[in-house]
């Protein structure tokens, strides 16, 4: 790994707003904060802020799945939509646990990407302010027919992972972010992650920022739900995402079966490219398991966190803005 050169590509990233967190073997290599956490006020982003992850909270409502699964009281290929009580009325067949958490279930996506090009339109029909958990979401997932049959493809799913928490608070007659709390952030030992609500966040988090047609920053708070919908809105810091990678594959957090099989290729995304249970898998050329991840996107938010096997490496970055994230990636990981 060339650290110099990595160091000398954050330094001249004047455009990055957020936070850069490189660990290998345990050891702290790379712990940079850059821009304003909050622009109004100019106060500085610091390695230790928490940012929004958007769909990187799709990895977590997979943990949590997992330990209800792990404790029994569900079972990968149990039917979702029997043990819900609300009514899919396009949905049509068995649509297991693992169809969701592989996004291979078929069904309609409130935010099909190849679709919908504006996802701050899709809350005319309910308000941003009113949704202060996944079934508030119910409105926006019953309306499309499904894409294919359960199994057929991958096809990534927001939907799946919103009806992933409802089945969680169905489950556990806990809301989707007590659960969250008690049984994936506690015993994980992550002390600065949770569903925070946007109009309410805690000291040491991040705004997300956009620019209108003016180049002109604003806030995303009226661009993405109030708090967590099971598909996104956690927020998080780069020590905890560490933590989350240390405790869920080397440590006692679920079984060491169910751990594998979550870490298992259940669909394929692409030549060498796969997707687990809410997790996804690379790997090279040669066919080698490279890397674990997870990433995230929403209007002011940029999330991207990877697991490198063969160097036990994580790199994370966390970002309060639409753009540069990925850029910044992109040229980092040339050099690990």
């Amino acid at each position: 790994m060339d650290i110099s050169k990595i160091q000398h590509i954050i330094k001249d990233a004047d455009y990055f707003s957020g936070a850069i967190h490189i660990v290998q073997d345990d050891k702290p290599l790379i712990h940079v904060a850059k821009g304003y956490a909050k622009r109004e006020d100019e106060i500085d982003n610091k390695s230790n802020t928490a940012f929004g992850i958007a769909s990187g909270t799709k990895g977590f409502t997979a943990l949590a799945i997992l330990t209800l699964i792990d404790v029994g009281k569900l079972l990968l290929d149990d039917d979702v939509f029997e043990l819900l009580h609300y009514d899919f009325p396009n949905v049509k067949g068995k649509i297991t646990v693992r169809h969701l958490l592989s996004h291979t279930s078929g069904i309609y996506d409130y935010f099909d990407e190849d679709v919908v090009e504006d996802f701050g339109q899709l809350f005319e029909k309910v308000p941003i302010h009113k949704i202060l958990g996944p079934s508030d979401m119910l409105p926006l997932l019953i309306e499309g027919e499904s894409y294919f049959k359960p199994g057929e493809k991958f096809k990534y799913c927001n939907s799946g992972f919103v009806i992933l928490g409802m089945l969680i608070e169905t489950v556990s007659k806990m809301t989707y972010s007590d659960y969250l709390e008690r049984y994936v952030i506690k015993p994980l030992g992550l002390t600065h992650t949770g569903c925070y609500k946007t109009n309410q966040l805690p000291a040491n988090c991040a705004c997300g920022y956009l620019q209108d047609e003016k180049g002109d920053w604003k806030s995303n708070i009226f661009g993405i739900p109030m708090t967590c919908t099971a598909d996104g809105g956690l927020f998080t810091t780069a020590d905890d995402i560490y933590k989350m990678w240390q405790g869920f594959l080397h440590g006692d957090f679920i079984s060491t079966a169910l751990k594998n099989e979550a870490l298992k290729a259940q669909a394929t995304r692409g030549e060498n490219r796969y997707y687990g249970l809410g997790f996804y898998i690379d790997h090279d050329e040669n066919g080698v398991l490279k890397s674990y991840f997870l990433v995230g996107g929403d209007p002011g938010v940029e999330f991207y966190s990877y697991y490198f096997v063969k160097t036990n490496t994580v790199l994370t970055i966390l970002a309060n803005n639409s753009d540069g994230g990925w850029e910044l990636l992109k040229a980092i990981r040339e050099h690990i």
